[in-house]
């Protein structure tokens, strides 16, 4: 008996984090990993689109329903925003650990 999928969020990250989080996603593919992926976005398109959060409400839904994130590293850049998207999402799920097995 096979378990259901597990729903987690995917933010490919800006700069090297797109391509951490592809190869990530390719090894789970080949484990045959019973999950599915929800794609949202944060960080550096999100800041020039105008979202000061650098967290779109979207991303931040899909986060809290699936309640897991793949996320890959995150700019924040020159002129856009107020701080970091990273330091946003940590504050906002009061999370204290920076892990990355990679």
């Amino acid at each position: 008996m096979t378990s259901p999928n597990r729903h987690i969020t995917v933010i490919p990250g800006d700069g090297i984090g797109q391509e951490v989080v592809d190869a990530v996603l390719q090894i789970l593919k080949a484990a045959s990993a019973p999950i599915t992926w929800s794609f949202c976005h944060a960080g550096e398109k999100a800041f020039k689109d105008g979202i000061k959060t650098g967290v779109p409400e979207a991303t931040l839904d899909s986060i809290n329903k699936t309640k897991v994130v793949l996320k890959g590293p995150l700019t924040t850049p020159v002129g856009y925003g107020e701080r970091s998207a990273n330091v946003f999402l940590r504050k906002t799920f009061g999370l204290f650990a920076n892990i990355r097995p990679v």
